[in-house]
């Protein structure tokens, strides 16, 4: 999931504050590592200024951005107390918000986490980091005509970010408007041709009887990313619908030698 730290530049501009030079090195140095993907280093020198000057009209901010490197480094509880800070002095910082809305995701504290999205979407209802979050959580707490509306927000406020197609099309599967599904996942295609999608959208086909549409969304998935394995369970399954016995077989065999999904081998085949 992409991630939205304040920079040096940020800090200077929003303090209007003369920096000592150490804090400035600190914090200089955070921005490095962060950019690096170096979460522990970034931490210890985020530490380091905040302890420099522990006063700074800044380190808000600062914290903020530990919040963010401490859920990397999946230290969630730590997490949470560092946006609860930065919070306190900025309560209508939407990556603050989303930052913690994060944590309590990893924490399994959904109620929180909903609750810090939808005040994020209240603070600035052009975002859609927020619905896309709020979203994928509503769908794995399996209430997909809840988090419909919210897809269907995104798609509106951002209709190239195939992730909003995708989303509406997993809503649509859950409450089994089938058609509608294939629609959405066709549109997410069109900007990001994921294998997984064309999975999806292959599962449902089949399901609406449709042998050949399904066999193409195969047959290009296995053209652009023939080691993608979940994918031979889309084909097994279409030849068993043609009576291809060996042929499935073979499909199957695919799937277990490629790290098909374990889950999906055993919902799908049977295995």
């Amino acid at each position: 999931m992409k991630r939205f730290f304040i920079t040096l530049a940020t800090l200077a501009m929003t303090a209007g504050a003369t920096f000592a030079q150490t804090y400035i090195q600190y914090a200089d140095s955070a921005d490095n590592y962060i950019r690096s993907r170096n979460w522990p280093a970034a931490e210890r020198v985020i530490l380091s200024a905040l302890r420099e000057e522990p006063g700074n009209p800044s380190n808000p901010l600062l914290v903020t951005n530990l919040g963010i490197v401490r859920n990397h480094l999946e230290k969630y509880e730590s997490a949470v107390e560092s946006f609860d800070l930065a919070l306190a002095r900025l309560p209508l910082s939407t990556i603050a918000l989303t930052g913690r809305a994060e944590s309590f995701i990893a924490l399994e504290k959904y109620d929180r986490a909903l609750a810090d999205l939808d005040r994020a979407e209240e603070v600035d209802s052009t975002l859609t980091l927020p619905l896309a979050m709020k979203g994928y959580l509503l769908l794995r707490l399996n209430r997909p005509a809840d988090a419909l509306p919210v897809f269907d927000r995104f798609a509106r406020l951002a209709p190239e970010e195939a992730v909003a197609h995708a989303g509406r099309g997993d809503c649509l599967a859950g409450t089994a408007d089938l058609k509608e599904a294939v629609a959405a996942y066709k549109e997410a295609l069109a900007l990001d041709p994921r294998p997984e999608w064309r999975f999806r959208t292959g599962l449902l086909l089949l399901e609406l009887n449709d042998l050949e549409g399904a066999a193409e969304q195969a047959r290009l998935t296995i053209a652009s990313a023939p080691r993608y394995g979940d994918i031979y369970i889309l084909m097994a399954l279409i030849h068993r619908r043609r009576y291809e016995a060996h042929e499935a077989e073979v499909a199957e065999k695919m799937a277990c030698d490629l790290g098909a999904d374990p889950e999906l081998i055993r919902l799908y085949l049977g295995k």
